[in-house]
């Protein structure tokens, strides 16, 4: 449990962030908080586990998560494609 000095002084903190970051705390001693937008959404698909594998392999060797490096991959594959009739 904080002290009453650790208290005010986290809050003086708050005080001080921008409120771009979703918060703001004016000088009405209101505390406003407002909806965290959402830019990412999850969900399953089926890959071949050798695809797996190689993202996994990849991953390890650079350092990225195997998530960042499908987005990645991902968002390269959308800007490249070309339909062919």
């Amino acid at each position: 449990v904080p002290k009453i000095t650790n208290l005010y002084h986290n809050l003086s903190c708050v005080i001080e962030k921008p409120a771009n970051k979703g918060y703001n705390l004016n000088m009405d001693k209101e505390f406003i908080i407002k909806p965290k937008e959402e830019k990412t959404v999850t969900f399953t698909v089926r890959i071949d586990k050798e695809i797996q594998e190689k993202f996994d392999e990849l991953a390890n060797k650079s350092g990225y998560s195997r998530n960042y490096l499908i987005n990645r991959a991902l968002k390269f594959a959308l800007e490249n494609l070309k339909f062919e009739k």
